[in-house]
């Protein structure tokens, strides 16, 4: 049941126009991220370990756009 709501929940954020403007690491980011939520939703949603990996995959993210900002400061 938790990979049928992952693929679904990536099918469905692939078909976004924004998808295409994503980093690899970004598009990665969120893969991982799904795959948290649908474990969350699916399974124990107090499990700490799936909250703190949510969080370090958006700070790899972040981590990413501060190393390009401090590279190219007109980066928005």
């Amino acid at each position: 049941k938790r990979a049928s709501v992952a693929i679904n929940f990536k099918f469905a954020v692939r078909q976004q126009e924004g998808w295409s403007k994503l980093s690899p690491a970004m598009q990665h980011s969120l893969d991982m991220i799904i795959d948290k939520i649908s474990r969350i939703l699916v399974g124990n949603p107090h499990h700490l370990d799936h909250w703190e990996d949510i969080a370090g995959y958006s700070k790899l993210v972040v981590k990413d756009l501060t190393v390009d900002r401090t590279r190219n400061p007109f980066t928005k």
